[in-house]
């Protein structure tokens, strides 16, 4: 078979000119030009399957592992890893380093137990600087221990401080009586008796007040719970007080002293609300010399009147005079 090698028309052997496009032959006409066919689309690459998670081969775990998990020799302290449910959070969650996670958690509680600690610190009291009502104003063996004053406000005090009195001839010395002209209230005064020489007693409150130990008040009954109050009229400045706290009249056969009830605690208030609870001796032998008692004041206190409230008394004896006496009230000061 001959093919024109011009134009590639098929032709009948034995011709020497081609009869589409008239181009000579030559003896032995080629073959026509090889078309090649497109090319293919390139092979596929062959792609390893993803590997397959094998099971972690379980072995014994040591005591450290045991009590410290992330101590193992086969893993890090801690891990990013998201698949390990051991170390990582939920879905997208990182791991969080085991260490950090410890020193946090002591920061927070030693936080905790200072500000605790410091709590309870500021609302307890400092036993060091507390003081108590009684350490105001207290004696001891009879004699008075000034002691600084108290730093609440003077309306304030209300707590009576607990003193004793002290035996004395008379007044202590370098000390004026200001009460000798006041006023004086008292319960009222018994009536009905007469005196030694047969004239009818008096007992005033006012009695109370002078330099005669063989005047007093003298009330019926116990005294205890009454008040007597005095009222200088003027603004003075009280250092101590001074009480005969019973009948003082003696004569040659008869000590009243022995005869009436006698005071064993009174409480002197001013009108600053200073008030200090004074116990007396009463021993029914006390010499006469002992029996007008005096206490002074821990620091002075200016007033213009001083309550005397009776507190208790002694009883009196058999076969005597149930009455409550007073045979001298002085109030020291300037």
């Amino acid at each position: 078979m001959n093919f024109c090698t011009h134009c590639g028309t098929r032709l009948v052997a034995g011709l020497r000119f081609c009869t589409s496009c008239g181009a000579p032959l030559s003896a032995a006409p080629a073959e026509p030009p090889r078309v090649d066919p497109p090319p293919l689309d390139p092979p596929p690459v062959a792609v390893d399957p993803p590997p397959v998670a094998t099971a972690p081969s379980h072995r014994a775990a040591t005591t450290d592992e045991q009590v410290l998990p992330w101590l193992a020799a086969d893993r890090p302290l801690w891990t990013t890893d998201d698949a390990d449910p051991r170390v990582a959070g939920h879905g997208s969650h990182r791991g969080v380093p085991v260490a950090a996670v410890v020193v946090v958690t002591a920061v927070v509680l030693a936080g905790l137990v200072a500000f605790t600690l410091h709590a309870l610190s500021a609302d307890s009291p400092d036993p060091a600087t507390a003081a108590t009502p009684a350490d105001t104003g207290k004696k001891s063996g009879g004699a008075s221990t000034p002691t600084d004053a108290p730093s609440e406000p003077a309306s304030a005090k209300t707590a009576a401080a607990a003193v004793v009195g002290t035996a004395a001839p008379g007044l202590p010395a370098g000390q004026k009586d200001v009460a000798g002209g006041a006023d004086i209230t008292a319960p009222p005064s018994s009536k009905g008796r007469v005196d030694s020489k047969g004239r009818p007693a008096k007992y005033p409150p006012k009695a109370m007040l002078d330099t005669d130990p063989s005047t007093a008040w003298r009330m019926d009954g116990d005294g205890s719970g009454q008040t007597i109050t005095v009222s200088f009229g003027r603004r003075v400045t009280m250092t101590g007080l001074a009480l005969d706290p019973g009948f003082d009249k003696t004569g040659r056969n008869e000590d009243r002293w022995k005869e009436n009830r006698r005071i064993s605690a009174a409480t002197f208030t001013t009108d600053d609300g200073s008030a200090f609870t004074v116990s007396f001796a009463t021993a029914v032998d006390l010499p006469v010399k002992d029996r007008l008692q005096f206490f002074m004041l821990p620091a002075p206190v200016e007033t213009r009147t001083v309550r005397v409230h009776i507190d208790t008394t002694e009883p009196s004896p058999p076969r005597t005079f149930d009455t409550t006496a007073i045979s001298r009230l002085a109030v020291l000061g300037s």
